[in-house]
């Protein structure tokens, strides 16, 4: 009898804390001086159960964050000299099939120039290589459309059609974002323009691109290292070229 005594009031006890805290195993205050009476122990274990629950879940969560996180992973960095400049251009891996392209260089021109090149749409095909055809088929307020046909190898003559969004930050940002594609699972570019000493332009350029599983991955890398320099001389060599008229009227 005494034996269910004692059980019925370790079972009060316990469930006199959960109810007062609202949370299994809460402990109450015990006077740090006083013996710890048989009633207080499953309290205790129970508290000390929940507290590991709590940590091994808050660990798993991290471990599940970190894992969340992309790193970038440099494949390949190449310094190409076109007309005497260095056009240092970077190709990177973001997992997957996944690509990054950067690259930049200085344009002995006025930021302005430069970005009235750019957004000369439909003349694009005259100065970028890899671009066939490019043309506004939505120009309202905001909500800038440009459909291109992007040459993927003149060998094969395999082309590419796709529909961007252009999100334009007047003489600072120039976004291209994948609206329609059927051979690019992703794909997000941009130039950005800073003005440096003398009145010159810094342009730097960046694209995100994932090609769909009919293009081998090594091609596509390839292909990439080999035209993103070009096409980074093609444009400082047009600001020049219209420099020079500028200066000849």
């Amino acid at each position: 009898m005494a034996f269910v005594n004692h059980f019925l009031l370790c079972r009060s006890n316990l469930f006199t804390a959960n109810y007062r805290s609202g949370i299994p195993g809460y402990l109450p205050s015990v006077n740090k001086n006083s013996k710890p009476s048989s009633a207080t122990f499953p309290i205790k274990i129970k508290r000390w159960t929940f507290s590991k629950r709590l940590t091994a879940c808050t660990e798993r969560e991290g471990e599940k964050s970190q894992c969340g996180v992309v790193e970038e992973k440099l494949i390949r960095e190449v310094t190409e000299v076109f007309c005497g400049v260095d056009i240092n251009v970077r190709l990177s891996s973001l997992g997957g099939r996944k690509r990054r392209i950067s690259g930049g260089l200085d344009i002995e021109a006025p930021v302005k120039r430069v970005w009235e090149i750019m957004t000369d749409y439909e003349k694009l095909p005259d100065i970028l290589p890899n671009i066939v055809e490019s043309r506004v088929i939505q120009d309202a307020v905001g909500d800038k459309q440009v459909e291109q046909v992007i040459l993927l190898s003149r060998t094969f003559n395999i082309r590419s059609r796709i529909v961007v969004k252009v999100v334009e930050d007047y003489m600072k940002a120039l976004r291209f974002l994948k609206l329609k594609s059927r051979d690019f699972e992703e794909f997000d570019g941009n130039y950005r323009f800073s003005e440096i000493e003398n009145g010159y332009c810094r342009m730097e350029y960046s694209l995100d691109a994932s090609p769909n599983l009919f293009f081998p991955i090594s091609l596509v890398e390839k292909k990439i290292l080999k035209e993103v320099p070009q096409l980074l001389a093609n444009i400082r060599e047009v600001a020049l070229y219209r420099k020079m008229d500028d200066n000849g009227s």
